[in-house]
């Protein structure tokens, strides 16, 4: 082809059009044969029509750069069995469910999980899974639906790559593992009413039955002979006038009816005073302005130094008025640690003082000062180099850690928006130390793909400058069953992958940079749905 020639059908691809000679001009979007996908790593999820009883199955990678793609899902397996307490056929049935959960194939992903419940007639459970493959393996833990039956969390770990029948053998009440003791203040006094729990020492999961202080302050918890041999063991005070407590307790070595006694004393308390403080905005014009319900979270260490293996943690939690004035009952004197986040719309950004010093008396303090948001600013330009109003503009976070086990208040909060008549966006953040990501997605008749602008540093003011979303091209994937039929009402869901992932270790994901959804579409009556994907074609130089 004549270099110029090229050069024209590529530039009217970039425009939205098709390049082909024979087909009238395409508002939306390119033509696959003029417009190659661009050579990205892909992977899917499909999520089967409502009423289906067949899971969400991923497809760790696929190939769509052909322009025509087929997700074919596997037979899914059943996974059934019963539960048995202790080496017997079961002899109670416990009102519980039988949870299934792996990692996802797509990482970064939440883990698949799977539920079934456990029949009250005979003790049985059945569900339906997708097979693991070399190398995975399923999750199963029992948790029970009766508060009253309460019964210790108890994990079983197992491949699925057939239909597979497992027996869940529960440790029966003669081998469980029985923590008691009572809770007092500082005179020993009983408390009653807190929440006494065993967590992991890792991962801080409860790893017991909860039980609650009774009259006497006394409690008892069950654990699994399975658990780890040290676990932390956590007195948790219903309101925030008392510290929770922590300790560390060795399981290896229980007393007589395997039972080991933990009793836990409050520290010495100093009576606590209402203290009240503005928390005020930094505006633009230096003037400071009240912020309200902004939430004031203030932590210190109040551990009895006669106890050195107790931590003792004051939590208390308020939010500003409407005014501005945020009030607590808190120690004088105590050095506590305050975070104060603003609600999401604010253009005050959250801030952290590692060391608040509360007054020797209760009443006002001084202001609480937090400064304005950066801003990230950007003009977003269509392929063809003219701004592109309506294009929703999302806000991410970098770190796969952050997206799966982050706070989710935190990451609920990130701001979005549209941009404007010409192009342009802007979004008030918190200075961060992790990175944001955001998503571009244009309005469908634009012509153009999903963008994602990756590892954004925030803290100033930052300038993106202009955004050119790539070209759209057009791309059909059709979802078939195990036995080769098609899918109609399908949801389905393409992702982009770093491909930097393949070299994450399994589990560090703060190491793994999410999965960005670029395109979605429903199954038609044929089983196929349309896609816009970028395109590998050039896009055109900027113009007002």
């Amino acid at each position: 082809m004549h270099p110029v020639r090229a050069w024209l059908l590529a530039a009217a691809c970039a425009a939205g059009c098709s390049s082909s000679e024979t087909l009238a001009p395409s508002p939306t979007m390119c033509q696959v044969q003029a417009c190659p996908v661009a050579p990205l790593s892909y992977a899917a999820e499909v999520i089967p029509p409502a009423g289906s009883t067949a899971p969400t199955f991923e497809f760790a990678t696929f190939d769509p750069t052909s322009g025509l793609f087929t997700l074919a899902i596997p037979a899914t397996v059943t996974l059934s069995g019963d539960v048995h307490i202790g080496s017997g056929t079961s002899t109670h049935v416990v009102p519980s469910t039988v949870r299934a959960s792996r990692p996802s194939r797509i990482a970064g992903q939440p883990d698949v999980v799977y539920t079934a419940e456990i029949r009250v007639t005979d003790g049985t459970y059945t569900m339906q899974v997708t097979p693991t493959l070399d190398g995975e393996v399923y999750t199963l833990r029992v948790i029970s639906d009766d508060p009253s039956e309460q019964y210790p969390p108890q994990t079983f770990s197992i491949p699925v790559p057939a239909d597979t029948r497992f027996a869940l053998k529960l440790d029966d009440n003669l081998s469980l593992l029985q923590v008691t003791g009572a809770v007092t203040d500082a005179v020993q006094t009983p408390l009653r009413g807190l929440t006494v729990q065993a967590l992991d020492l890792a991962t801080r999961a409860s790893v017991s039955t909860i039980a609650t202080t009774d009259i006497v302050g006394n409690y008892a918890i069950q654990l699994s002979s399975q658990e780890a041999k040290t676990v932390i063991l956590q007195v948790a005070p219903p309101t925030s006038e008392l510290p929770t407590l922590e300790k560390r307790i060795d399981l290896s070595k229980p007393g007589a009816g395997n039972t080991l006694t933990v009793n836990l004393a409050m520290p010495t308390g100093q009576n606590a005073q209402k203290f009240s403080y503005p928390i005020v905005g930094n505006s633009s014009s230096g003037a400071m302005e009240p912020v309200p319900f902004a939430t004031a979270a203030f932590t210190a260490d109040v551990s009895d130094p006669l106890a050195p293996d107790v931590t003792a943690t004051v939590y208390v939690v308020t939010q500003s008025d409407a005014g501005g004035l945020a009030t607590a009952s808190l120690i004088p004197s105590r050095v506590y640690q305050l975070t104060v986040t603003p609600l999401g719309g604010s253009p005050y950004q959250s801030t952290t003082l590692p060391a608040f010093t509360v007054g020797p008396t209760g009443g006002t303090g001084g202001q609480i000062m937090l400064d304005l948001r950066p801003k990230v600013t950007a003009r977003v330009l269509a392929p063809n180099g003219k701004a592109l109003p309506n294009v929703a503009v999302l806000t991410g976070v970098s770190s796969g850690d952050k997206q799966v086990n982050g706070r989710a208040e935190e990451i609920a909060q990130l701001p979005s928006d549209l941009t404007d008549s010409s192009g342009r966006i802007s979004l008030a953040l918190d200075a961060a130390t992790y990175a944001y990501d955001f998503g571009l997605v244009p309005p469908p008749a634009s012509g153009a793909a999903r963008s994602w602008i990756e590892s954004v540093q925030v803290h100033a003011d930052v300038a993106l400058g202009d955004l050119t979303l790539p070209v759209g091209t057009q791309a059909f994937g059709r979802v078939l069953d195990a036995n080769g039929q098609t899918i109609a009402g399908a949801q389905v869901r393409l992702y982009s992958v770093a491909a930097s992932n393949a070299a994450c270790v399994m589990g560090n994901l703060a190491c793994v940079s999410p999965p960005r959804e670029i395109a979605e579409g429903t199954t038609d009556a044929t089983g196929t749905a349309a896609f816009i994907l970028p395109s590998s074609a050039p896009t055109l130089p900027a113009h007002n």
